[in-house]
């Protein structure tokens, strides 16, 4: 279910994709041309191997399995998301304990991070959260029907 390109612009953006059980959260960088990058935490081998950072060449626009894209901010290159992303840890944040460790709280962590660092103003990272399931949950029940996934801006993210 790829997202829709018309409202697709250049940005940061907070990725939802399926899973049969909820959501896959990623933070993606795009462009306008070429530089479609992903950033999140996989588990691998269905935990038998453990959790890791990935950073690869990824669009929802051409994502099968994209619900939704919210933009958190303006574009920020590949090298400098991947600068202060690649160094979170795979545990939980202390502010997320005691939760066991996921991408959702990967991705929050990062949120964290991009704001400290100054690369985006998230005001409410609760708010963000709550934003993104919402606007997956939208989207996951009617994944299979044809239909492209949403676009949106985020109320969470000033920009």
């Amino acid at each position: 279910m790829p997202v829709d390109p018309t409202n697709y612009v250049p940005g940061t953006y907070m990725v939802l994709t399926w899973r049969s059980d909820g959501f896959h959260w990623m933070i993606t960088t795009d462009d306008g041309s070429t530089a479609r990058w992903a950033f999140h935490a996989v588990n691998q081998l269905d935990g038998l191997a453990g959790w890791m950072y990935e950073m690869r060449n990824f669009s929802p626009v051409s994502s099968f399995t994209a619900l939704a894209a919210v933009q958190i901010g303006p574009f920020i290159p590949q090298a400098t998301l991947n600068a202060w992303l690649s160094a979170i840890p795979m545990q939980t944040h202390v502010d997320d304990l005691p939760a066991a460790f996921t991408c959702r709280l990967w991705f929050r962590h990062a949120i964290r991070v991009l704001t400290a660092a100054g690369l985006i103003n998230c005001i409410d990272i609760n708010g963000l959260e709550a934003e993104g399931n919402h606007i997956g949950g939208l989207h996951r029940n009617v994944a299979f029907e044809n239909q492209l996934g949403g676009v949106y801006r985020s109320k969470f993210c000033i920009f």
